[in-house]
């Protein structure tokens, strides 16, 4: 007679702690992703020895000259006017 009623209640007691499981590890790859997106943020920026938007511009235009779109000259002369201070 007890096993029946111990029976309905675990039932829904699994239900319960599967929700708590998900939302755990959805917290904790949250957490993660905010950790990672952060503090890689930060060392890009200070990695160059540059402030941030010059960096970022500088890595922007490397890109643009290994895809093709800029020729030498051109990554050059827009180099040197990143680094140009003032």
């Amino acid at each position: 007679m007890m096993w029946d009623h111990d029976y309905g209640h675990g039932s829904s007691n699994w239900l319960g702690m599967s929700l708590l499981m998900v939302l755990l590890v959805a917290l904790t790859a949250a957490v993660v992703i905010v950790l990672v997106r952060t503090l890689g943020g930060r060392d890009a920026a200070q990695g160059t020895g540059h402030e941030g938007g010059s960096a970022q511009a500088e890595r922007l235009l490397d890109e643009r000259l290994a895809r093709g779109d800029i020729d030498e000259d051109d990554y050059r002369t827009r180099r040197d006017l990143l680094r140009r201070p003032g």
